[in-house]
């Protein structure tokens, strides 16, 4: 095991108003695998040859003009799906979901269409990353800015997917979601379905020429996408930071640290 000084330092992206929740679960999720989360936002940047491992965090949309859309009519919907599964973490999960909520709502600043200066500073950072061959992790809003990177694009809404089945939003874990045979992904949840959480309006449309789909839901939206070559590009677009009770979703954390400790020795011999 590492003394802090060595543990391995993960860096976090996330927005410079807002987002402390998901920072402050991503940094024990992080600490609980054995590395050290490093914040970086566009107003506190870091060396980013001083990392280890990046994740790229859940936020506001992307700009469409990445991936060769406009930004003339970004649409959000809130409707609820119906509670429909009884798996997802027990009484702790039941517990721990509200608390979680409360977290959010009390530092919610509100939603903003699309944050122009974290889209260059995730490209700088991701391109670093890359270079470096760092194991990298995208949450929501980071996996969707995964498939982009490597050439991608998004259903910028997602709402026209669910006719049959009932759009979920919750951060308790109610969405059931195939895992595809052979993927990285199988390889750390260890299991073909799992349930997630699911607080997102956008989604992978077209997967980049070098990504995979590893994930969907049961209306067939994009849930998770990898690298199909790279050592370890993972994206998910749900929250496993908000799933601390769940084990199988804590191991997308330990996998990254592993992988970013053998960074970390390498830079220190």
């Amino acid at each position: 095991m590492f003394s802090g000084r060595n543990k391995p330092k993960i860096g976090v992206t996330g927005p410079d108003r807002g987002g402390y929740p998901a920072w402050f679960f991503t940094r024990i999720a992080v600490w609980r695998a054995g590395g050290k989360a490093i914040r970086i936002r566009p107003g506190k940047k870091v060396d980013p040859e001083t990392l280890d491992g990046l994740i790229i965090g859940g936020g506001a949309d992307i700009d469409p003009g990445r991936y060769g859309d406009t930004i003339d009519d970004i649409a959000e919907h809130h409707e609820k799906g119906k509670e429909d599964e009884n798996e997802g973490g027990g009484i702790i999960a039941w517990l721990m979901a509200p608390v979680i909520m409360l977290i959010r709502k009390l530092f919610s600043l509100g939603s903003i269409p699309v944050d122009l200066e974290r889209d260059e500073l995730e490209q700088e950072f991701l391109e670093s990353a890359v270079r470096r061959k760092l194991p990298v992790l995208g949450i929501c809003r980071g996996a969707q800015f995964l498939n982009v990177f490597w050439g991608g694009n998004l259903h910028r809404a997602i709402i026209d997917f669910y006719t049959e089945e009932p759009k979920i939003e919750s951060v308790y874990p109610r969405k059931r979601i195939k895992v595809m045979k052979g993927t990285q992904l199988e390889g750390i949840l260890k299991k073909e379905s799992c349930l997630i959480n699911s607080l997102h309006n956008q989604a992978v449309d077209l997967p980049g020429p070098e990504i995979m789909v590893a994930a969907t839901d049961l209306a067939g939206v994009v849930q998770a996408v990898e690298h199909k070559t790279y050592p370890f590009a993972l994206g998910v677009q749900w929250h496993p930071e908000y799933l601390p009770q769940v084990k199988s979703q804590q191991r997308i954390f330990q996998k990254l640290v592993r992988l970013a400790t053998s960074q970390n020795k390498n830079k220190q011999e």
